[in-house]
């Protein structure tokens, strides 16, 4: 099954890609309820890419919901990783709506955590 939700979330990246947001946001969907049904792993990627996928579309607060429920299970997990990219993503979210001071905050937590972990390509 994780191959499965893999899969889909991989399509659904093309399609991110080239900008077709609609079959994007419809195969990371399905890897989202794969990846819930069967408790994968990979839940918070599908969730982090439908909040970019609703954040491309303007639809800033369900991008927000999506990314903020990615960024529990990734605080449960103590993924630093996936938190700092999951704080970016928080942040752009921010930016994208000009409100400055929430997007510095979360521009610099994902900052401080790229540091911690010695990510250069974060920081």
């Amino acid at each position: 099954m994780n191959g499965q939700s893999n899969n889909l979330g991989n399509i659904g990246h093309i399609y991110f890609e080239q900008k077709d947001y609609g079959k994007a946001e419809k195969y990371y969907q399905k890897a989202l309820e794969i990846a819930e049904k069967n408790q994968l792993s990979n839940i918070t990627n599908h969730l982090i890419s439908l909040g970019n996928v609703e954040m491309s579309l303007k639809k800033y607060e369900t991008a927000e919901k999506y990314l903020f429920k990615a960024l529990d299970l990734l605080k449960e997990r103590e993924d630093l990783y996936g938190m700092g990219a999951c704080y970016n993503s928080i942040a752009e979210n921010y930016e994208d709506q000009k409100k400055w001071w929430q997007a510095l905050e979360y521009f610099q937590k994902s900052l401080e955590i790229a540091r911690k972990i010695e990510n250069q390509y974060a920081i």
